[in-house]
């Protein structure tokens, strides 16, 4: 029987391991009564693939049956998680839900549906049968680049951890759970994802709809002092569809490059040659270069050529595999013209180990000769100089590397990532690379001291610049830096420079282009960001969400702003970013119904954030807000008074909480005015041995601290120096100066009123700008070779 939906071979595989269902055949019995259960939900018969009989335990070199293949292809995939499942040897895992996985992200409908009440479901709709290792569940989430969300059959008593069976009484589990309904939730679900892919079959959730939604224009709220800190987007991003470019121009992407080594875990190794490869070629000015975030997704693709250039905006397509023994490697490289669907180039290189790096040099300076891309003297030189001559530190690099380039990684992860570039350095302590790396790596590793890790951060950016004067990450490195410690001249000159010698580096085009911003360039400024968007945040990634909201926001445009955010939490649930997002948005728009709304809806204690102690100061501060709006002062102060047990409970940073002066505010407020006046002074003392460097930023971002110190200054009727902060603060836009109480006392200053004035004309001018680049970007016409 086939599928629903022409095309597919059937709408539920059931995968599972065979150890799974010896003995009391508990697959079997799942899926009679799921089947059951189905017949009573749809009206329709469903199709299901089960093999009660699978060859389970096939090794990596052995050729899956094209037959499994084929039966694949179906609507809904449903692995039957158990503590064997999660093992990638195991052809369960390596060959179906691997597979499909990888093959559903690619398909026409996309992994993940939007179901009809605007929420997200997955067509890998995981059944769990136990409870799972850490490191099970942490293998499914990297595979599937998603929390784990899973239907539960599990049975629970102390010391029991067993699949849930239908004549076990409810009342005796410890999870509550009762078959029957956990059957039919299954059945359920199914019905949702294939009702929704019916009445959406060839859109998935691929695109974000254009928005058509009307601009109100409202003053903005109080500032809440760590927004910067929370919203920081972690600039790790993948997945992008993007429109094509309409320039002549060269553009690039660089797909994964394949596996052919008989370990499995070289893939790190693969991956690592084929950002070397694209990192060569993203030094050239002249050539666009897509990056590593947007490609990923095309990893084993079926696409066609023409298909991926299609939707990365790029005029030729890099493909290649590798394949490595114990002194040799193998690398093989297509080069494709995706406007003709013509291969260009292709080349074999088979080479000793030690020939590595000047291999990758090589490949890419052939592909610039195939493409026609003249390169300076400059720019030669930076491809063809070798990085390091020691073969195993430059693999303890790339191990690193892969590591840091996963996105939300584990304080262990992190920490893993840093002790193997510190042996690279052992090993070759002239590794100007693997310095600047670990510097990137120590700027916000919030699970040291704060002070001491950029103060180490920025020794080894400076001896990495001191051995290669020309590595860009490490001149972003020691900007981020000079950023935190008020050198902003010196913050500037190696943004300037890093964005010279890395011009495809979204990252660094990003910074670059709110630099522009700060500067008075805004609608340059704003093009190059929505620019760095099409490079390098794939469409519904994190990334996407939070960069072009975080735009719409500078328009005014908030609705915009929330849709952006609403969409990004239904992909991403427990994701700070998007909730935080959104919360703020309404805040701005003095909507404080909505806010509150918002507010209960979010389960905090979820939420995954790199700084525990700074989601609990956002919370706190979002709840002293809605508090103080709604005039219910005691409740404010119990709020704001949680400053002490935060910082008391950070004992590794000691970070400084900003709630004093809200606290000191909420007492004047009430009469008791002695008491506020010394809170808002000692915050006042504070602010100044952070802006000092002598105490760490912590929760804070510098423009947020001078802020605060200004809205501290007017509050103390001291107008000169209130001004004076504001002018620095107001770089990075209007933190809502006009409706911040605290200023009230030198309002009505003609010399501040006049001031204040001069600024709100040039946020104006930023708002139009970022208007114009949104309508461009909207349109398509957002150059990516400009």
């Amino acid at each position: 029987m086939s599928s629903l939906l022409p095309g597919y071979e059937y709408d539920l595989f059931i995968s599972y391991r065979q150890k799974d269902n010896r003995g009391d055949k508990w697959v079997t019995e799942f899926v009679r009564a799921l089947k059951t259960e189905l017949d009573a939900t749809f009206k329709e018969d469903i199709s299901i693939y089960f093999d009660e009989n699978p060859h389970d335990g096939l090794l990596e070199t052995h050729h899956v049956d094209k037959s499994l293949e084929g039966k694949l292809k179906c609507l809904v995939f449903i692995p039957i998680l158990s503590q064997t499942y999660c093992d990638p040897k195991s052809f369960a895992w390596q060959h179906e839900f691997c597979t499909f996985n990888r093959a559903a992200q690619g398909d026409t409908l996309g992994r993940d549906i939007r179901l009809r009440n605007g929420n997200v479901a997955s067509r890998l709709l995981p059944v769990r049968i136990h409870d799972l290792d850490a490191q099970d569940q942490a293998m499914v989430e990297l595979e599937t680049g998603s929390a784990l969300r899973a239907i539960d059959f599990i049975y629970k008593e102390p010391g029991v951890n067993r699949p849930l069976k239908s004549s076990d009484p409810r009342d005796l589990n410890l999870n509550k759970t009762d078959y029957r309904n956990q059957v039919n939730k299954v059945a359920n679900a199914v019905k949702e994802l294939v009702t929704a892919i019916h009445r959406a079959p060839a859109q998935g959730h691929s695109s974000v709809q254009k928005l058509q939604i009307s601009m109100k224009r409202r003053p903005l709220p109080l500032a809440l002092s760590v927004l910067a800190i929370i919203l920081t987007v972690s600039f790790v991003i993948w997945k992008f569809q993007n429109t094509p470019s309409t320039s002549n121009n060269s553009a690039i992407a660089v797909l994964p490059f394949a596996n052919f080594s008989q370990d499995t875990t070289d893939l790190y190794f693969a991956d690592g040659i084929t950002e070397d490869i694209r990192g060569h070629l993203a030094k050239l000015a002249s050539l666009q270069v897509i990056s590593r975030t947007s490609t990923t997704q095309f990893r084993n693709s079926a696409k066609s050529a023409p298909e991926i250039a299609d939707q990365l905006g790029v005029t030729h397509i890099l493909e290649g595999n590798v394949q490595r023994s114990i002194d040799r490697v193998r690398i093989r490289v297509i080069l494709i013209d995706a406007r003709k669907d013509n291969q260009v180039w292709s080349q074999s290189y088979d080479r000793p180990m030690n020939n590595l790096l000047d291999l990758q040099s090589e490949i890419a300076l052939a592909i610039t000769e195939r493409l026609r891309v003249l390169l300076t003297p400059e720019e030669r030189q930076r491809i063809t100089q070798p990085v390091t001559a020691n073969q195993e530190a430059y693999d303890l690099y790339v191990r690193a590397r892969e590591l840091l380039m996963a996105g939300f990684i584990s304080s262990e992860e992190e920490a893993t990532a840093q002790e193997l570039l510190k042996r690279a350095i052992q090993l070759d302590p002239k590794f100007g690379k693997a310095y600047a790396l670990l510097s990137y790596s120590l700027i916000f590793d919030f699970d040291r001291n704060l002070k001491l890790g950029r103060d180490s951060a920025i020794l080894l950016a400076n001896q990495a610049l001191a051995l290669d004067s020309n590595l860009g990450e490490a001149y972003y490195a020691r900007h981020l830096i000079h950023y935190t410690r008020n050198q902003f001249i010196a913050a500037q000159q190696d943004l300037q420079k890093a964005h010279q010698l890395e011009p495809n580096d979204a990252d660094i085009l990003t910074s670059y282009g709110f630099e522009q911003v700060h500067n008075g360039n805004d609608l340059e400024g704003y093009r190059m960001i929505l620019k760095s968007i099409r490079l390098s945040a794939p469409k519904n990634s994190l990334g996407f969400f939070l960069r072009l909201a975080i735009i719409y926001s500078k328009a005014e445009e908030y609705e915009t702003e929330i849709e952006l955010f609403k969409q990004a939490t239904d992909f991403y649930p427990r994701k700070a970013g998007p909730w935080i997002g959104q919360l703020m948005a309404y805040f701005r728009m003095q909507d404080f119904i909505n806010a509150r709304r918002i507010y209960k809806k979010i389960d905090w204690e979820k939420l995954e954030v790199q700084s525990t102690t700074s989601l609990k100061t956002f919370q706190y501060l979002a709840l002293g807000e809605i508090y103080m709006h709604e005039g219910k002062l005691d409740s404010a102060e119990l709020v704001y008074r949680s400053y002490q047990h935060l910082e008391q409970d950070d004992t590794i940073n000691h970070q400084l909480v900003p709630f004093r002066h809200l606290l000191g505010y909420t007492l004047w407020k009430q009469g008791r005015k002695a008491e506020g006046l010394r809170l808002i002074e000692e915050d006042l003392r504070l602010h100044h041995e952070i802006l000092q460097s002598k105490r760490s930023y912590g929760v804070y971002d510098v423009s947020w601290t001078q802020y605060n110190a200004a809205a501290m200054y007017a509050f103390l009727g001291k107008k000169e120096k209130a001004m004076h902060y504001l002018d620095s603060a107001f770089l990075s836009g209007d933190f809502g100066v006009a409706r911040n109480p605290l200023f009230d006392p030198i309002r009505n200053d003609k010399e501040f009123s006049d001031y204040y004035a001069s600024w709100k004309k040039r946020f104006e001018a930023s708002k139009l700008a970022a208007k114009q680049a949104l309508r461009e970007f909207e349109a398509g016409t957002v150059n990516i070779n400009k």
